[in-house]
């Protein structure tokens, strides 16, 4: 069996040691530096070494928790396909970051006795189980990374979408000389926080493989998409009626997306599917958004039909009475290409799915802020932009007295 050796370079005397025994028995081991081939650039050697490994060996210790390397050595393996041995070292709390990628993989325990054999005999054994995560594993949310792309992918959809209008937070922006016919529609049409409505149609899906090569921090927003909404593809998407949408960048194909799934650039645009009259309905108004750390400016801001909610208007949901909780539509899971939804959500027992805001991560060029599928402590994690196979819930803001009277002309 051919094996990835994942490690911190704290531990390298014991890595070794492994990999001597590991070998002694007949196997084949990619560790670095060792098998860095000279001249080669590191992170796409390291790259290459997990794909063509069988298994990855993760000698989990309290620095490898830490290490950046090995994160995303683990996130290339996930997102590949190849299991995971994880060979426990020390007590601990597992980082966040990895405790989705790592609660459904086969556990050895060695925080009582350094024991390489019981990697042997685990790896002899064809990692036909899955161990169970030692209590002092909280497993809560994950990040996804992507693959390389364009500075103004931001996201990709996925999963539902659910046209979110709840009037107790969404402003009322009509002009001073709509105001009467507002208060003339009020009186005859009633619409409480929590109440539905459908204006539209969108069979709307997204989600497929990695990039090979990890980035460095200052080329995060090229290789993994840049964060900022008013710059972004998603943007340009939900505000287009047109059958053929236009981007000023790259369009967002399947080739830019971090798995090279759920490319959407023939995709008609979002309100491609809105009647002219339902389209009169939504209202253009501004939106405010914190820029990243790649900007000096504290907010950007946007005028749009449509948009991602920021983590501050989470709090609509609480006075609407409305679950922030989302489950994707069926059809979103039939067509989404990455299957991330089985495994980071079903395979934990919550129907629930991870859902993008707009928001830029914290300290980030790359990564938005998202709303967690509820297993766990935490509401709100991150993603990285450049990545495909999450949900979004597109938010509008609309005319009251003009939905007032499009309700009527549809219930006569």
């Amino acid at each position: 069996m051919h094996i990835f050796i994942s490690h911190s370079s704290k531990d390298a005397a014991f890595a070794d040691e492994v990999c001597r025994i590991l070998e002694g028995a007949g196997h084949t081991c990619f560790i670095a530096p060792r098998d860095i081939a000279p001249g080669k650039e590191y992170a796409e050697e390291i790259m290459n070494g997990i794909a063509e490994a069988e298994v990855m060996l993760l000698l989990l210790s309290r620095e490898a928790n830490q290490s950046q390397h090995v994160f995303r050595e683990v996130e290339r393996a996930v997102s590949g396909g190849i299991p995971i041995l994880v060979y426990k070292m020390a007590e601990f709390e597992l980082k966040k970051s990895l405790s989705y990628f790592l609660m459904v993989n086969q556990w050895i325990d060695g925080t009582k006795d350094r024991n390489p054999v019981k990697i042997l005999d685990a790896v002899n054994g064809k990692m036909t189980g899955k161990g169970n995560i030692p209590n002092t594993v909280n497993a809560v949310s994950t990040v996804k990374n992507g693959k390389k792309r364009p500075v103004k992918l931001f996201g990709t959809i996925a999963a539902c979408v659910v046209i979110l209008i709840i009037m107790s937070i969404l402003w009322r922006q009509v002009y001073d000389e709509r105001h009467e016919n507002v208060r003339e529609a009020e009186k005859t049409f009633q619409l409480l926080p929590g109440d539905k409505i459908s204006l539209g149609t969108y069979n709307l899906y997204k989600g497929e493989d990695y990039w090979t090569k990890a980035p460095e921090p200052s080329d995060a927003a090229f290789i993994r998409g840049s964060n900022i909404w008013s710059d972004s593809n998603i943007r340009t998407w939900l505000n287009s009626d047109r059958n053929v949408v236009v981007y000023e960048d790259m369009a967002p194909e399947a080739s830019a997306m971090s798995e090279k799934k759920n490319g959407y650039s023939n995709e008609p645009g979002f309100l491609y599917g809105f009647s002219e009259d339902e389209k009169a309905v939504l209202c253009e108004r501004e939106i405010i958004t914190q820029g990243n750390i790649l900007t000096d400016l504290s907010s950007i801001s946007t005028e749009d039909k449509v948009f991602l909610l920021s983590e501050n208007e989470l709090e609509w949901f609480s006075e609407a009475d409305i679950n922030i909780y989302s489950v994707p539509t069926k059809a979103a899971v039939e067509k989404d290409k990455t299957k991330w939804y089985e495994m980071y959500s079903l395979s934990l027992g919550v129907e629930e799915y991870i859902w993008l805001l707009r928001d830029p991560a914290d300290d980030s060029a790359s990564a938005c802020k998202a709303v967690t599928n509820g297993y766990g402590d935490e509401k709100m994690t991150s993603v990285e932009a450049g990545t495909e196979g999450f949900g979004i819930r597109p938010a509008i803001c609309v005319d009251y007295s003009k939905l007032s009277a499009l309700s009527e002309r549809e219930n006569r």
